[in-house]
């Protein structure tokens, strides 16, 4: 996980061994592009967080963010994946309760 220093936070995911391809996506050109995404973004909506994970060609896609009232957008993908954490949660307490 890398930190971007400045506002808003940005978090760069990167789940790999390979350290030529998280050193491809922290090229310049590639940090750049993230700003211009996440500057673009603040236009529509204050961001308090983004979240970017690294694709297996070096490349940074966008992952969720958290606006400044705490709303979060992300991809469908992520809002599956918060849903099935939310459920398995939900049962995990409702077994205790028995």
């Amino acid at each position: 996980m890398f930190d971007l220093p400045g506002k808003p936070h940005i978090e760069l995911i990167a789940r790999t061994r390979d350290e030529k391809i998280v050193l491809k996506g922290l090229r310049q050109k590639k940090l750049a592009k993230i700003r211009n995404e996440i500057e673009e973004l603040n236009h529509h909506v204050k961001i308090a967080k983004a979240q970017f994970l690294l694709t297996d060609k070096g490349n940074w896609k966008f992952n969720f963010l958290i606006t400044e009232t705490g709303q979060t957008i992300g991809t469908k993908q992520i809002i599956r994946k918060r849903e099935r954490r939310l459920d398995m949660i939900s049962k995990s307490v409702r077994i205790k309760r028995r």
